[in-house]
């Protein structure tokens, strides 16, 4: 790799979901094993998405598709949506906030928690949900609590905003649209609110979603979509494109920091460039060469690399008769200028593999590109018959290939990606391999590992994904895994830590826990521990091996203590200075990490009470701990004579519900970051079922807007107990909370905005009490009363103040409008 890094981005999280390809792994498999993705319809799959005979026989009318499953799904708890308000977001923007807090966790970095400056940068294809059966819908726009909250869910500018949002993103946010260019776009300009500093972790994502999914397209002569439903990129019979559907977020970071804090990398991102073709073309759909020349000369100049590096170029490569030979004749001119080498370039496109994948097809080239670098393996082209004649491959620079080669260059891989939107945006990419240092690395005696889930049902689910996981790649390494479980995953309520030996021990540690089930864990607010006789003391010096921030206390205890000794207590020790060191390090540095702690000074009596006393102020002022803190005692309590007695301290104090700071127990420079399963989703359908679309292709257990009483999607897990409304008044506010949040079961003492509540709902809920109940409530009253119980004691206030201000015939008046309800 060259020297100078400083304006390199090192790609540290994927997520995504393709044609055929529910993650990065089936991705790739994919793509090495030159799998074609798109599928042929059947009738019947045709007819349940709506299309009529007539269509379905038209001799042009093309049966093929490219698509994902379960577009309908989304985990509207985890992100504290209500479901009614799930419902009516479009599922683009569903399915990337899900990929966002995917990639951030598979980078090892916590999402929402504000530590860092968070850019993002989204593009979305525009709303089918919307477009295709529900516009005509009368019942929809309000329905949906008017058109302000329908566009908050629908429209392309919301989806990056509300991505940062639910995140707690707060750097440069903003949605990217230049049709198919858009995610490329958006990658680049996330690199550059890096290299400006704008931003320390960049999300850049794109999404398109075509609904109904299982359809075919009606061909047109002369149009970019395919005859035949294939995409042929740089074929003979190349005849034009299929469109798909496509989802991805890649998290990035600046490649110097990303050394430095030892990310995992897989690839890296040298240079890049955008411009437009202006009107240099011959029409405002037409590629341009001298547009496209520009963009790959410009990025090979900021990455100051030479084109005759680059062995793969992953091309837009539509497989339209216009365009390919443009592509190829652009780029091939570039390169030329750099070298005279022939067809040392393989030449790809994703397109051949998955379709079209609209404004998510430059980030799908993205990945495809990062995976070649960092799998070392050149793909084959699909639906390659015969090379196009009106492309001279032979005396170019470029070279197709049928099957997959092995990268065996000692230099690191290059490869280029091109992306090119209609209207003339375009944008390219240098990647290259990121071959990291060889690592020092010794074993730990014990490693702690800890898992937490919103709840238990996720916790077990979580669990048996690692175990999967683990199962099938056997060289992962403990420490790794250990470093990416405690700094990469947020700590929610329900939690488990395993301390294992190896891998083995930890399989074994979920497997026992997944037969048996978690135990019932007590708050803690402080632990007490025990200083213990010397010869109980065993292998407290494993820590100062093992973490440096124990070192450091050590040495500083020990040394002080040392003059404490000389000074104060004389010859007559009470205990060994080395094993006090020891143990007051453990303790400091398990007060360090957040434990709070009191410490017992154990069966010491006999030893004198002069010295005692000396012992416990001593041991007070080391730790900073009041005196009531520091106690002789007979008690049998937790110890702190050994690395384990530490790490099961840890253990407990973070199971109840404690705070623990993971990144003291890093070894960064020994441990690095990893792919493991992110957090296991719980996906429930959510989908709007108009007077237009009933009958038509949507998922099986898709759910109607229902009316009182009918919600599908019940009252979640909550931290507070169920109770159930004790009145009248109580009742009705549960049915308007109910009607608003979509949400059936809800108890008095839920809170409005924990069930995904939010102020623009507010305004709906303070309209619903005006319409029921005749009273005016501001938001500031939602705020202060936001259960149903504390909201029912305001609007009883409230009638009774209403009440009072009345004269009798407008008492009259109130209670006949009440007896009409």
């Amino acid at each position: 790799m060259s020297e100078d890094i400083s304006n390199a981005v090192a790609i540290v999280g994927i997520a995504c979901k393709f044609p055929k390809s529910n993650n990065l792994e089936d991705y790739w498999e994919n793509i090495k094993n030159g799998t074609e993705c798109l599928e042929t319809l059947s009738q019947e799959e045709l007819e349940q998405a709506g299309i009529d005979a007539a269509t379905i026989q038209n001799k042009n009318y093309v049966k093929r598709s490219s698509y994902i499953e379960d577009v309908d799904k989304f985990d509207a708890d985890f992100f504290k949506i209500s479901p009614k308000e799930a419902i009516y977001m479009d599922p683009q923007q569903r399915l990337l906030l899900e990929k966002a807090w995917e990639a951030m966790e598979d980078a090892g970095y916590i999402p929402d928690n504000g530590n860092q400056k968070v850019a993002v940068f989204a593009s979305t294809s525009a709303s089918n949900y919307f477009l295709q059966g529900i516009q005509d819908d009368s019942r929809f726009v309000e329905d949906a609590g008017g058109m302000q909250a329908l566009l908050h869910g629908l429209d392309k500018d919301h989806i990056a905003t509300k991505i940062a949002y639910k995140l707690n993103c707060t750097g440069p946010t903003m949605t990217v649209q230049s049709a198919c260019s858009s995610s490329m776009v958006g990658t680049i300009m996330a690199c550059q609110s890096l290299l400006t500093y704008q931003a320390d972790l960049a999300l850049a994502g794109g999404v398109t979603i075509n609904v109904p999914q299982k359809t075919g397209y009606m061909y047109e002569k002369g149009s970019i979509l395919s005859q035949d439903g294939y995409c042929r990129p740089f074929d003979e019979s190349a005849n034009g494109t299929v469109f798909g559907s496509g989802v991805a977020c890649l998290a990035l970071k600046r490649l110097e920091d990303a050394i430095e804090d030892n990310d995992r990398i897989y690839s890296v991102i040298k240079g890049f460039a955008l411009n437009n073709d202006g009107s240099d073309k011959v029409g405002y759909t037409a590629p341009s060469v001298s547009g496209q020349m520009e963009v790959i000369g410009d990025a090979l100049d900021f990455a100051q690399v030479d084109a005759a590096t680059i062995s793969y170029l992953e091309t837009h490569g539509t497989g339209t008769i216009m365009g390919d030979p443009i592509e190829v004749e652009a780029v091939s001119q570039v390169y030329e200028s750099y070298t005279e080498k022939k067809q040392f370039c393989a030449l790809g496109s994703i397109k051949a593999n998955m379709g079209h994948l609209n404004v998510a097809s430059g980030i799908a080239g993205i990945i495809k590109g990062a995976l070649i670098t960092k799998n070392r393996l050149l793909p084959p082209m699909v639906n390659l018959t015969k090379e196009n004649t009106k492309i001279n491959f032979k005396d170019s620079p470029f070279y197709i290939n049928k099957e997959g080669i092995d990268y065996t260059q000692k230099k690191p891989l290059r490869a280029a990606v091109s992306s090119f939107g209609i209207g003339g945006t375009n944008g390219h990419i240098i990647l290259e391999e990121y071959i990291k240092p060889i690592q020092k690395r010794t074993g730990k005696s014990y490693y702690c590992l800890p898992l937490s889930a919103r709840n238990d049902e996720d916790l077990r689910q979580m669990c048996q994904n690692l175990v999967n996981y683990l199962s099938q790649h056997p060289e992962v390494n403990l420490a790794d895994v250990e470093r990416t479980l405690q700094q990469g995953r947020k700590s929610f309520n329900v939690r488990k830590v395993f301390l294992a030996k190896d891998i083995r021990d930890f399989i074994c540690g979920i497997e026992q826990f997944l037969n048996e089930g978690l135990s019932k864990t007590e708050q803690i607010s402080c632990l007490s521990v025990s200083l213990v006789e010397p010869e109980i003391c065993s292998d407290l010096e494993l820590l100062s091996e093992e973490n440096s921030l124990f070192a450091d206390l050590y040495n500083k205890v020990k040394s002080n203590l040392t003059k404490v000794w000389a000074d104060d207590m004389g010859n007559e020790t009470v205990v060994s200075s080395d094993i006090l060191a020891e143990q007051l390090a453990a303790i400091s540095f398990l007060k360090e990490l957040g434990v709070d702690l009191e410490v017992s000074i154990h069966n010491l009596e006999e030893r004198g009470d002069s010295n005692i006393l000396k012992l416990r102020k001593t041991i007070a002022d080391y730790l900073g701990l009041s005196d009531d803190k520091v106690r002789d005692s007979n008690e049998v309590l937790m110890s702190v004579s050994s690395y384990l007695d530490c790490l099961t301290i840890i253990k407990n104090w973070w199971e109840a519900g404690n705070h623990l700071d993971w990144q003291k127990l890093i070894q960064q420079e020994k441990q690095n970051i990893i792919s493991l399963p992110t957090y296991p989703f719980k996906r429930n359908s959510y989908w709007y079922v108009s007077s237009q679309t009933e009958g038509k292709e949507i998922p099986k257990i898709a759910v109607q807007v229902k009316t009182k009483q009918e919600h599908q999607h019940v009252r979640p897990q909550l931290k507070t107990a169920y109770k159930s409304s004790e009145n009248e008044l109580e009742e009705r506010l549960v049915h308007i909370w109910e009607d608003l949040l979509g949400i059936s079961g809800l108890g008095v003492e839920d809170d409005f905005f924990e069930l995904g509540g939010h102020s623009l709902m507010g305004t709906q809920l303070t309209a619903a009490v005006k319409d029921e109940f005749l009273i005016d409530l501001e938001m500031d009253d939602l705020f202060d009363c936001s259960t149903v119980s504390k909201l029912a004691k305001l609007v009883e206030k409230r009638l009774k103040e209403l009440i009072e201000s009345m004269d009798d015939q407008e008492v009259d008046r109130l209670l006949r409008i009440e007896e009409e309800k």
